[in-house]
């Protein structure tokens, strides 16, 4: 995967800006960001990136955000066991909870 120009442009901006930690970043209200786009002339199409870029600092996937990598969903697989009655029941607990 190589890093995605455009994205990483907007973080570029964004700390120039001084929003130089994920702190700082997460916590740009709407008038912030305007402020931003104004003074680093990033064009207005742009400004979700800056709110894609908030969200994936949330999600902790900025590498993910910066590169477009996903990750594999992980599966989870529940084993279905019969109890003596004959109900079926999940691993680990007879009453069927998890």
């Amino acid at each position: 995967m190589e890093l995605d120009s455009t994205k990483l442009k907007i973080l570029g901006k964004v700390v120039a800006s001084g929003a130089d930690t994920e702190k700082k970043i997460s916590a740009l209200q709407t008038a912030e960001i305007f402020e931003i786009i104004e003074k680093q002339k990033i064009p207005a199409k742009e400004m979700g990136l800056i709110l894609e870029l908030q969200n994936a600092i949330k999600n902790r996937s900025t590498i993910a955000f910066l590169t477009g990598g996903k990750d594999k969903a992980e599966k989870t697989e529940v084993k279905r066991y019969a109890n003596d009655a004959g109900n079926e029941t999940r691993e680990g607990r007879a009453d069927g909870l998890a």
